[in-house]
């Protein structure tokens, strides 16, 4: 009982650090850039680095649609199969990428945490991922578990980044 309550309040703590850090690092770089006469001489390349490492991302998440057709469960495994589209044109066809790398971020299993997940195999623009399910009934793959046998789900992907 005792160490689900310390569980609780770690997490509590690394959540609201982590949403801090989102809300309170642009914040000081701009009081930061308004009160010293010197910080545009040393910050700004970094500055423009990491707006354009942003944007880059956004525009990799959010230039694809992405549903997700099934969430099978099996046990502690889950079998999760996503269809891609481009949201400028079809379905993209994408070639062998067993083994890539993908950032994947289900809403609905919890709002804002991406997750790297191994692509397991994919069929064109159909990504098939296996996910072990592991960690207390409130972790991201307990509740994605919960979501087996959903359909119209949304999903975000950032990648998918080769070897």
């Amino acid at each position: 009982m005792i160490t689900m309550a310390i569980s609780k309040i770690r997490r509590t703590f690394w959540e609201l650090f982590f949403y801090l850090h989102q809300i309170v690092i642009p914040c000081l770089l701009v009081l930061f850039l308004y009160h010293s006469h010197s910080f545009v001489y040393f910050a700004t390349l970094p500055l423009v680095l990491y707006v354009l490492d942003k944007l880059l991302r956004w525009f990799s998440i959010y230039s694809k649609r992405c549903s997700i057709q099934s969430i099978r469960c099996y046990n502690d495994l889950l079998l999760v199969e996503i269809d891609v589209q481009h949201r400028f044109g079809g379905p993209v066809n994408y070639p062998d990428l067993v083994g890539a790398v993908v950032y994947l971020r289900v809403p609905r299993a919890k709002l804002f945490e991406y997750h790297p997940v191994s692509l397991a195999f994919n069929e064109g623009s159909r990504f098939f991922f296996y996910i072990k399910v592991v960690g207390s009934q409130r972790s991201w793959t307990h509740r994605l578990a919960s979501l087996a046998g959903q359909t119209g789900l949304r999903a975000y992907l950032e990648g998918p980044y080769a070897m």
